[in-house]
């Protein structure tokens, strides 16, 4: 269970962040007509299918929480879904080759390894997008992959392994460009590095798709047993 206090030292990261970026409200559209986008697919691996179990069982206090009956907590089947990112900046020198990228994974999602899209220093946005049954509820969680380091007297990152439920707050990561973060001094891997799931019970169906976000140049923000 998610203590309000891990909440809020969440949150007051993600508020310093979107500081730091600059942000102004005339610049959550980033999508105009001059924008360049560029389409990759992500391969599949087996790996898109695979829940740990503690993650597993987190979701299904979840669900039993929100109503769902005995029957269907024991015969639920997880159906892996397909998700896309986008990335995005007003910015030319900041993603590679000036473009803005459209993400697209295939069922059960994958792994997004920012060092093959950004390049330089400055704001940027990721957006969230799974394929999920309209009008049914769903839960955001976030499994940071952030050892944590003090800076200015402030300590950055989430720490190893702990879960975040940020459906409340989907809706940052979900509509317009997605949030708003910055590559200056490595505050979004500070951010963002570990792992997005999305989840939703249709029926009997347990929708299940992820992202995880890291950057191989920076191993500092790969925790030991992830």
């Amino acid at each position: 269970m998610i203590s309000f206090l891990q909440k809020t030292l969440f949150f007051k990261l993600l508020l310093i962040i979107v500081f730091l970026a600059g942000a102004c409200a005339d610049e959550v559209n980033v999508v105009g007509k001059e924008s360049r986008w560029k389409s990759v697919q992500i391969p599949f691996t087996y790996q898109n299918v695979q829940v740990p179990k503690a993650l597993l069982d987190l979701i299904k206090k979840k669900m039993a929480a929100g109503g769902a009956t005995k029957k269907t907590m024991e015969n639920f089947s997880i159906t892996p879904i397909s998700l896309q990112v986008e990335l995005s900046s007003q910015e030319t020198f900041v993603l590679k080759e000036a473009y803005n990228y459209r993400l697209f994974y295939v069922e059960g999602g994958g792994v997004l390894d920012l060092f093959e899209y950004v390049t330089g220093k400055g704001p940027m946005y990721i957006r969230l997008s799974p394929h999920l049954e309209d009008g049914v509820s769903f839960y955001l969680l976030y499994i940071s992959d952030s050892p944590g380091k003090e800076i200015n007297g402030d300590v950055w990152g989430n720490g190893c392994g702990r879960i975040f439920d940020l459906t409340e707050s989907a809706s940052q990561f979900l509509l317009e460009s997605g949030i708003k973060v910055t590559s200056s001094k490595k505050h979004y891997m500070h951010l963002l590095a570990g792992t997005f799931v999305f989840a939703q019970l249709v029926d009997d169906r347990l929708h299940l798709g992820y992202v995880r976000i890291k950057d191989s140049r920076y191993p500092q923000f790969k925790c030991k047993n992830s």
